[in-house]
C-alpha cells in the first residue's frame, strides 16, 4: 500500500446512565463490574439488520469501492445529501510531496463519511461522527461502546498521530479518541478505556493495510 495512510479523529461520547444501584457499601471491584454492565446496556444491538445502511464487502448502499467519482449519485435518500471531490497536496520533509484525492459526503450540512480515491476511483470508506445509522456487517458503528468492541475483538491497538488509538482487523480499522483512554496511549486491557468512550471512526480499506 502506498504511503498515503489516513485518519481524522472525531470525538463522540455516549452518556452512561446508572442502571444498578451503587450504594456506599459496594467495593471497588463491584463498582467496576457495574460500569461494564452499564456500558453494555447503553450500546445498541449489534444486529446489522437494525441499521439503515450496512457497510461491507466493499459496498455502502449504492456506492462501491472501485466506482468512479463521475458515476456517484448526487444524493442518496437517507445516506447523504451531497458530496464533494477534492485534491490535496501533502508536504512531508522526509518523503517529499504527493497529491491525495478525497470524496466527502454530507448529510444535513455535516460531513459524515468520506472516501479516499485514486485516479477518481473510490478506494475506501471512512465513517465519521454522525454516521451511527451506518453499521458494519458485524454490527459496529461510530458511537459504539469502545469497551464493548475491545472485549469482543482481541486486536492489537496502537497510537495514531492524529490523536486516536487504532486497531486493524482485516479490511477494517477502528479508532478510539485518546480522550477516551485513562492514561495509556493505547489500550492493552479493559480498564485502560473509560466507560463512556466510543468508537470515533471506522475505516474500510479496499486493500489490506501494510
Amino acid at each position: 500500500m502506498k504511503k498515503k495512510l489516513f485518519a481524522i479523529a472525531a470525538f463522540a461520547i455516549m452518556a452512561a446512565g446508572c442502571l444498578v444501584s451503587c450504594g456506599s457499601g459496594k467495593d471497588g471491584a463491584e463498582k467496576r463490574a457495574t460500569e461494564i454492565v452499564e456500558t453494555k446496556a447503553d450500546a445498541k444491538t449489534t444486529d446489522p439488520a437494525d441499521a439503515e445502511f450496512v457497510l461491507g464487502d466493499g459496498k455502502l448502499g449504492p456506492l462501491a469501492i472501485g466506482q468512479t467519482v463521475e458515476s456517484l449519485p448526487q444524493s442518496v435518500d437517507g445516506l447523504y445529501d451531497s458530496y464533494k471531490y477534492d485534491q490535496q497536496v501533502i508536504e512531508n520533509e522526509m518523503e517529499g510531496s504527493w497529491t491525495e484525492e478525497w470524496v466527502y459526503f454530507y448529510k444535513g450540512g455535516k460531513e459524515i463519511f468520506k472516501s479516499f480515491a485514486e485516479n477518481k476511483t473510490i478506494g475506501s470508506f471512512v465513517l465519521e461522527e454522525g454516521s451511527s445509522f451506518i453499521s458494519t456487517t458485524e454490527g459496529y458503528y461510530v458511537g459504539y461502546s469502545a469497551r464493548e468492541l475491545f472485549g469482543k475483538k482481541r486486536l492489537n491497538w496502537e497510537t495514531w498521530y492524529m490523536g486516536t488509538a487504532f486497531a486493524r482487523d482485516g479490511h477494517w480499522e477502528y479508532h478510539i479518541p485518546t480522550e477516551g483512554l485513562e492514561a495509556a496511549d493505547f489500550p492493552s486491557k479493559l480498564d485502560d478505556i473509560k466507560p463512556s468512550a466510543t468508537i470515533s471512526q471506522i475505516v474500510y480499506y479496499k486493500d489490506l493495510p501494510e
